[in-house]
């Protein structure tokens, strides 16, 4: 049985640039740091990156605080531009811990959504959902 394999597909102006790990990577600047050149002047390319992931990728800023505008294109679907903190992208095969860590709920968070739906539930009771929901993630 094989596992599947994500390719990625970079297109942009810094497409072209060698594949750093997210450890090596040089601390990040702060927004604003560097002016950025007319669009007009914009060199975009396009790479297939040479490696593909076994179990997920992550595209974002490397600063966690900074707005990520991407465009994700899965074949056989409409491209979506997306604004967010980053996507994550899983095989669903050895990406446990990423599903987990993205979809797990606190006591807090259920309470909250408990209480926008006008469900009254005790602490036990709230607790016993918190942890029926987070075990199923598993």
């Amino acid at each position: 049985m094989y596992r599947t394999r994500i390719e990625v597909q970079l297109t942009g102006t810094r497409a072209n640039e060698d594949c750093v790990e997210l450890d090596q990577w040089p601390q990040p600047m702060s927004p604003g740091a560097v002016r950025l050149p007319n669009c007009n002047d914009l060199n975009v390319v396009t790479q297939v990156v040479p490696h593909l992931a076994l179990n997920e990728v992550f595209a974002g800023e490397c600063l966690a605080s900074q707005v990520s505008y991407l465009v994700v294109d899965v074949p056989g679907n409409v491209r979506t531009k997306v604004k967010c903190s980053g996507v994550c992208v899983s095989t669903g095969t050895g990406s446990t811990s990423w599903h987990m860590s993205i979809n797990r709920l606190s006591l807090a968070k259920v309470h909250h959504i408990l209480e926008i739906a006008g469900v009254e539930k005790s602490p036990a009771d709230v607790s016993n959902i918190t942890t029926t929901f987070n075990n199923s993630l598993q």
